[in-house]
């Protein structure tokens, strides 16, 4: 049995040491004795994740499907210098968290400040989970779908119409459902504070991982 994972830091299993042994891609495979493919990234937008699926299934079978979509606003743009794809952030604009080159900005700062808002996020997110939902399906390969970022909690409102979110099958939020409401239970502590910039504790802890594991194997 092979099991596919793609999607962003939370499936790559980051902040936790020794992601590769305890992030919930493993744990759900080591239940089914099954093999782990994990195509999760850091930073990846929804347009990385899906493609990530489509890349991998047009070269190889798998058993099942697990997607972890992203936050919304992510998108990604095409680097001819480099023949690639690379994904674009909010952050990328500058900030904390910033580390983009030249060409991330050049493409963050114009789309966030004239194109990027509620409505264009959740009309591609939507087009995205339906086609691959539809993919999946046409290919007879089991799949569980997961948000990161559940649309009307954040913005508290679905902007109708919306005709590709009313053909999707509903799923399961990570935050605020499955781990949210007891944060600091379930994710990695905050250590900027003692010198880590990059352990912000917005990750799963073990026990995180633990809950998305169960979930997910509980569907499958």
């Amino acid at each position: 049995m092979k099991i596919l994972f793609s999607g962003d830091s939370f499936t790559y299993g980051d902040e936790i040491v020794d992601n590769e042994t305890f992030r919930f891609s493993r744990l759900v495979c080591n239940h089914f004795s099954a093999e782990e493919v994990n195509l999760g990234e850091n930073a990846a937008s929804n347009d990385k994740i899906v493609r990530n699926v489509f890349e991998y299934l047009s070269l190889w079978d798998v058993d099942a499907v697990v997607i972890q979509f992203s936050v919304l606003s992510r998108f990604d743009a095409y680097r001819w210098d480099t023949n690639r794809w690379d994904s674009i952030t909010p952050s990328d604009i500058g900030g904390a968290f910033d580390h983009a080159d030249s060409f991330r900005k050049s493409k963050a700062k114009p789309y966030y400040k004239y194109i990027q808002d509620d409505i264009v996020d959740q009309q591609r997110y939507y087009q995205q989970v339906l086609l691959l939902q539809l993919y999946l399906k046409q290919r007879n390969i089991p799949y569980v779908m997961l948000q990161l970022e559940d649309p009307d909690y954040s913005t508290h409102k679905i902007h109708e119409p919306n005709y590709y979110k009313d053909l999707c099958e509903d799923f399961e939020c990570i935050i605020p459902n499955l781990i949210g409401p007891h944060f600091t239970d379930n994710f990695c502590p905050d250590r900027r504070a003692e010198g880590f910039p990059h352990l912000h504790g917005t990750h799963p802890n073990y026990n995180g991982h633990r809950i998305i594991a169960d979930h997910i194997i509980s569907k499958l």
